[in-house]
């Protein structure tokens, strides 16, 4: 039996350990040695913050994407979502659908 403990991640997180942002070494220090999940939206929102950072700083276009393609040297195990049972339990605890994903997640259920 697997004993690490499994975090949930999110873009900021994760494009903070990318782009060395100046709380990359926090989020290092807080998700290292973790089992790291998220829905499968994160490979999308790593892909706009790269689009706004090349759009902002187009002379590190080769750093940026550098960055994207090792994304932290990190592996995300990502899982599927419910949208349809998400949808109804949000609606029923007046939670956000994200939040409600999150939630699931952090419970080791499904959504």
């Amino acid at each position: 039996m697997n004993d690490m403990e499994v975090k949930i991640v999110d873009a900021s997180a994760i494009a903070a350990i990318m782009f060395d942002e100046p709380e990359a070494d926090d989020m290092t220090r807080r998700l290292g040695g973790a089992i790291l999940v998220a829905p499968p939206l994160l490979q999308f929102e790593l892909v706009n913050a790269c689009v706004t950072k090349l759009r902002r700083y187009p002379d590190l276009r080769d750093t940026i994407l550098q960055a994207f393609a090792i994304q932290g040297g990190l592996t995300i195990e990502t899982t599927e979502i419910d949208h349809a049972g998400t949808l109804v339990l949000a609606e029923r605890y007046r939670l956000t659908g994200l939040g409600r994903a999150a939630a699931a997640l952090g419970l080791g259920e499904a959504p």
